[in-house]
């Protein structure tokens, strides 16, 4: 991901959902005096994109992942 800093790696949480807000701390834009030794954070609204076509391998998984899914649980 790129900040105003450089590029770093971000961990996306599993459940994450569209237009979920993550905050990165201290990577945001540096602090006026007296607090000028830090910076603020910087908040990323991630987007979601789910493939409009998919292969015969990923049809496959998805149609697996949807029967452990409809299973119910124990």
């Amino acid at each position: 991901m790129k900040t105003l800093y450089g590029d770093i790696r971000m961990k996306i949480d599993p459940g994450t959902q569209h237009d979920d807000k993550k905050k990165i701390s201290n990577y945001g834009v540096q602090k006026l005096p007296p607090n000028h030794h830090s910076k603020g954070n910087q908040y990323v609204t991630l987007k979601v994109v789910i493939p409009k076509k998919l292969s015969e391998k990923q049809r496959k998984a998805m149609e697996m992942f949807r029967e452990v899914e409809a299973k119910p649980a124990n």
